[in-house]
């Protein structure tokens, strides 16, 4: 016998759903006159029985920007903001951007509907259209937290007044934390959380990706050696020693050192990233793992043993990532007993590409034409002794030291802002006391928050078990892990379930949203 969805099709096909099929008896409405009406089928739910699935969420179109501006924070930093949206929008988004020192750019308001939200955008700190770009002084998470609060008071809600509350924050990435840190400090000025690939900055996370003995240098054993191969035995032994070198290359005032520095950063991250995914020109092609979503209460995914690792049963088909002439996940690597060949190309050759493409992309060329100008407009603070990065990062949380590397504002030439300050937070440990955003005293703030985190179940960058961890931690919070979906808030899969967030959040809120 036809099971139900075959027929289902099969009438589908004929032309029958919700009719009848028209006969000599029948009126062209489908029925006899004066016989009873019959039953219509609905087919939403059969459809769901056979494996149908929603169509996927894709950015919204370029929402129109409303206005933008400039805050002087302190005596060092202005920070940069923009707003699009509808001007007229009952609710107010902030994005946090990632890195640190990413930035923030026009597409990250179009993960919300640009006719209900409008959506604040700001570069934190030294990056973006902030400036001095780059600088560390007075650079930190403490800082960042008044930023948001000021930023807060200059946004009008709309009724000739300050904003009063964020009726929802989206972080991803550094993001994360630092969403998670204002929530807890300011918890009446937040209403709803989403986050997208979770990162608290434990010292467990840092050295994953950037210690000799984390899971990333061992995944990608070749990639790790390269990042490091400008360093002494010593620098390279341990995370923080690792962190420092790449601090001193970042900051210096000799342009070819950051840019040597900054292409190999870049380099190790995006190769991170290729392990994830296969890369075809212009196209992410992500495995078909399944979404889990972990709701309230659920205890069945404690454990992120194997999740870090969907990308090994990652099957698309793509080529080299040629952007940072790193293998892919698809490439095949060969050493011919005299070199290495990625894809049957010579490895040295496909990085010598790479490198002029970075400098001719960024203008180092001509920044380092310039010649080793040194920085005249230093800001320098001394930390007290010689302290390791973990000790530094619970002094600096409280306001006991900060960096002893001179503030680069005057540097020549291009400041690769986004390295630069990656590896100063990093090395800090984003300036937050240990596992502080995972505390009890401090989920205990926020508890009362909506919140949806979305995490790629193959994020290499920020592995899923720090999103499980969090879960434990914050059992009220609706976890998504996402089966074979990287890093990226573009991966289609991720870009989906982040735009179904902010939608469900604009349409259930009441005050009282409940997962």
């Amino acid at each position: 016998d036809a099971t139900a969805g075959e027929k289902i099709v099969r009438s589908i096909g004929q032309g029958r759903v919700g009719r009848g099929a028209a006969g000599p008896t029948e009126s062209r409405r489908g029925r006899a006159r004066g016989s009873p009406r019959r039953p219509r089928l609905h087919l939403f739910g059969p459809l769901m029985e056979m494996g149908y699935k929603e169509k996927a969420r894709t950015l919204y179109e370029s929402p129109p920007q409303l206005e933008s501006g400039n805050i002087k924070v302190d005596d060092v930093h202005t920070i940069h903001y923009r707003v699009y949206g509808n001007a007229k929008a009952e609710k107010t988004a902030l994005f946090l951007h990632g890195g640190p020192g990413a930035g923030c750019f026009p597409n990250h308001a179009r993960f919300f509907d640009p006719k209900r939200w409008r959506v604040v955008l700001f570069d934190q700190r030294g990056c973006g259209s902030s400036t001095p770009k780059g600088c560390e002084g007075n650079n930190d998470t403490p800082h960042l937290l008044s930023d948001i609060e000021q930023l807060r008071n200059v946004i009008n809600s709309g009724n000739n007044g300050p904003l009063e509350a964020w009726d929802l924050l989206l972080g991803g990435s550094w993001g994360v934390a630092l969403a998670l840190a204002y929530a807890q400090k300011h918890p009446d000025k937040v209403r709803g959380i989403v986050l997208r690939g979770v990162c608290t900055m434990r010292a467990k996370e840092i050295c994953w990706l950037f210690g000799p003995e984390g899971g990333a240098a061992s995944l990608n054993p070749r990639g790790y050696k390269a990042f490091v191969s400008d360093l002494s035995v010593e620098q390279r032994s341990k995370c923080h020693t690792v962190l420092d070198a790449f601090r001193q290359r970042l900051f210096s005032s000799d342009a070819q050192v950051r840019s040597n520095a900054a292409s190999r950063w870049s380099a190790w991250e995006g190769s991170m990233s290729s392990l994830a995914y296969s890369f075809s020109p212009g196209t992410m092609q992500p495995s078909s793992s399944p979404t889990r979503v972990i709701n309230k209460g659920d205890t069945s995914l404690q454990s992120s043993q194997g999740l870090a690792f969907d990308v090994l049963s990652n099957s698309s088909v793509g080529s080299t990532n040629r952007s940072q002439a790193t293998p892919g996940a698809a490439s095949v690597v060969e050493w011919d007993g005299h070199r290495w060949l990625v894809d049957g190309r010579d490895e040295v050759e496909l990085q010598l590409e790479a490198k002029e493409r970075f400098q001719a992309r960024f203008g180092v060329r001509a920044a380092a034409a310039t010649g080793n100008a040194s920085a005249t407009d230093k800001t320098s603070a001394t930390a007290t002794g010689n302290t390791t990065a973990r000790d530094k990062t619970t002094a600096s949380a409280t306001g006991n030291a900060t960096s002893n590397v001179s503030t680069s504002s005057a540097m020549s030439g291009w400041v690769p802002a986004q390295a630069m300050l990656t590896c100063f937070y990093s090395l800090h440990g984003g300036f937050l006391a240990e596992g502080q955003l995972m505390q009890k005293e401090n989920i205990d703030k926020i508890r009362h928050i909506p919140c949806i985190a979305v995490q790629g179940g193959a994020d290499l960058i920020c592995p899923p078990g720090t999103a499980l961890d969090l879960q434990e931690a914050w059992p009220e919070m609706r976890l998504v892990l996402v089966g074979g979906a990287g890093h990226s808030m573009y991966d289609p899969k991720i870009t989906n379930e982040l735009i179904k967030a902010t939608d469900q959040f604009y349409t259930s809120f009441d005050g009282s949203v409940t997962f």
